[in-house]
């Protein structure tokens, strides 16, 4: 059969060839005019995934598995970081409260605690605040003036270090 210049003819030689190996065509009328081209199906019409698919798959997952799953299982960095956000708005908090009373506050932050609090209830002239973290003992006292008035000017919260300005008591 002379296939070479007649495209018919060479579309059913490549049909005939297809059906032997288990394919179907189905012909697109204008691509088989243009480039003779043919989209292959299984003439059973299976389908699914092939056996190096899920693989290569499961492989992914399983490295995904051991470098992002342990992130979720360590939480002392969120929890370092959520009781040094807590211990700034203490300060912030202490400060403000300072101001409005027109008299001096005293914030006492310790570290460790079982059970961490950190209270906005005034005990007389102090307010306390205890957090799970590990963080320096300190007391900051603020005057009338929203100033920093104690020695203690950083106080560092499981590795953040958090800055008390003397002149303006901007606490960051």
């Amino acid at each position: 059969m002379n296939t070479q210049n007649n495209p018919s003819a060479k579309a059913i030689f490549v049909g005939a060839a297809l059906a032997a190996n288990g394919f179907r065509q189905q012909a697109c009328p204008e691509l088989v005019e243009v480039a003779g081209s043919y989209k292959l199906e299984r003439v059973n019409g299976q389908r699914g995934f092939t056996l190096v698919e899920l693989i290569t798959v499961m492989v992914i997952v399983g490295i995904l598995a051991v470098t992002v799953l342990p992130r979720f299982f360590t939480v002392s960095d969120f929890e370092d970081r959520g009781s040094a956000d807590q211990v700034k708005s203490m300060l912030r908090f202490a400060q403000k409260t300072a101001i409005a009373q027109h008299r001096p506050i005293m914030l006492i932050v310790s570290g460790n605690a079982a059970v961490p609090n950190c209270t906005t209830t005034l005990v007389g002239a102090d307010l306390a605040c205890l957090v799970k973290s590990s963080a320096t003992a300190a007391a900051v006292t603020f005057n009338a003036l929203g100033q920093r008035t104690s020695a203690t000017g950083v106080i560092t919260v499981g590795g953040t270090n958090i800055t008390i300005e003397a002149e303006t008591g901007y606490v960051h």
